[in-house]
């Protein structure tokens, strides 16, 4: 009895010896390391970093090309909406204005002119004293002349809005959050010279590079780190995707994400963000790390340990991953042991 206890014992410490030492055998042929295919419940992410922007921001650009002779506000000043910002010289406003109503005063005595020359024309044709030529010219004359009318006066409104907004407003009660215009006194139409918004709702603007950017969706959920607050984990969802990418080296996509959970940490715009997009779920994916795949010959493979501890190449059919782990679909079954890459 106790003979046959003993060789029992014998076999099952000979067969653990083994599969140990076929075990250390593969880690000392594959350096990388083992780890099994496991079902898990996966949460596939796309990973972006950026900036935080507030969300009730309005840019303020130059209505006008010209000089700056006050700048009233400068960046972080709190302001009303309504409030003077800036203002321009009005010299030259004021001299295409009057040069605008003179203009128009022209193109309306040109045009009545024309109209009754038009007028003239056809009753000479009538009795014959004229060709039609001439009541063709006429109104040619008379068409040419309406046309510089309604040109007149839209520079007369042009020149009375340059008039207008010589005068820059703040657009809403907030902050100045950003100042473009430093010491710039001479501005062209269209540049932005201030960012006037509020700090109490952010977003944050991540770039996502242009291979992952066809996952992303609006309405996905997203987690946030700010390197200001390495503790805090923040939610967001996405709320918009930019239209064409932009490229500082390689492409990418900005994509905006709303923060649902920023109430209690004091945030500022552009802050440091990094941004983790949930693109997909799977709640019980076999899966493998992706350290274990590689690609050969146009297909997917794992290096696999047999029973008898050797590696086994075999052909994988994957599915989604996120940054560590990616699913399988064929090829490896759950349990068994795949072979890591240094």
């Amino acid at each position: 009895m106790r003979i046959g206890r003993s060789l029992a014992i014998a076999v099952i410490a000979t067969a653990f010896l083994a599969a140990n030492l076929r075990l250390a055998r593969s880690r000392r042929i594959w350096r990388g390391g083992v780890e099994t295919a496991r079902r898990e419940a996966v949460s596939f992410q796309i990973r972006a970093a950026g900036i935080l922007v507030a969300q009730n921001l309005q840019v303020v650009r130059a209505p006008v090309n010209g000089q700056i002779i006050k700048k009233k506000v400068n960046e972080s000043d709190p302001v009303k909406k309504g409030q003077l910002l800036l203002q321009f010289d009005d010299l030259e406003p004021r001299k295409n204005l009057q040069k605008a109503r003179s203009e128009l005063q022209t193109a309306q005595k040109d045009r009545t002119k024309a109209v009754k020359e038009v007028r003239i024309q056809q009753r000479l044709f009538s009795i014959g004293a004229v060709s039609k030529k001439y009541v063709d010219d006429a109104v040619d004359a008379r068409d040419r002349a309406q046309l510089n009318l309604e040109n007149a006066r839209k520079n007369l409104s042009d020149a009375q809005n340059a008039m207008k907004n010589i005068r820059v407003l703040s657009p809403l009660d907030g902050f100045v959050i950003q100042d473009k215009l430093g010491s710039n006194q001479f501005v062209s139409q269209g540049m932005e010279l201030l960012s006037v918004g509020t700090f109490d709702k952010f977003e944050a603007k991540v770039g996502v590079d242009e291979i992952d950017i066809a996952k992303v969706r609006v309405d996905q959920s997203a987690q946030l780190r700010l390197d200001a607050f390495p503790e805090r984990v923040l939610f967001g969802r996405v709320t918009a995707i930019a239209p064409q990418a932009e490229r500082t080296g390689f492409a990418k996509v900005n994509v905006f994400i709303e923060m649902l959970n920023d109430r209690r940490v004091a945030l500022k715009p552009n802050l440091s963000v990094t941004a983790r997009i949930v693109t997909g779920k799977v709640p019980n994916a076999l899966t493998v790390p992706v350290r274990s795949v590689f690609h050969q010959d146009g297909r997917n493979w794992v290096r696999s340990i047999n029973r008898w501890g050797r590696s086994v190449r075999r052909e994988v059919s994957l599915g989604g991953s996120d940054e560590d782990r990616v699913v399988v679909l064929s090829g490896v079954a759950e349990g068994e042991a795949v072979l890591l890459s240094n």
